[in-house]
């Protein structure tokens, strides 16, 4: 048989990249990064203002407000201040009060926030200003 000579599969068109030393070359991938706020979050240091300290609290009962079904217990005529002290006892046998209690101070500290009197506060008021209100 007659040997044939190799067929060319595949060519490169494009020039040597070595040839052209002043070509750029971009890059159209980031690496990974933290996106830059517009304006940076404040730093407290030592305490919380008061006001700041009192709209997260109200927050955290409003939260824990919101898994109780009164408008259940008033359809069934219950004793809305007896089902509130019942919930909040189920609440902390579940461990959903303690969550509050700990898992917003903590994550309120990771960002700067002094949490210590709002975890006081969360301790000895939440669950009496819940039946309280009732």
């Amino acid at each position: 048989t007659k040997r044939q000579p190799p067929a060319i599969l595949a060519r490169n068109t494009t020039p040597n990249a070595a040839a052209e030393p002043a070509r750029t070359i971009v890059r159209l991938t980031a690496p990974p990064a933290q996106p830059l706020q517009d304006m940076p979050a404040p730093v407290f240091r030592g305490q919380a203002p008061a006001e700041m300290e009192d709209l997260v609290f109200e927050s955290i009962r409003a939260s824990v407000a919101a898994l109780f079904a009164e408008p259940v217990w008033g359809e069934l005529d219950l004793p809305a201040r007896r089902m509130r002290r019942h919930a909040l006892d189920r609440l902390e046998r579940l461990g959903v009060l303690h969550r509050y209690r700990t898992l917003v101070p903590d994550q309120l500290e990771r960002c700067g926030f002094p949490a210590a009197r709002l975890r006081r506060r969360l301790g000895q008021g939440l669950v009496k200003g819940l039946i309280r209100d009732a």
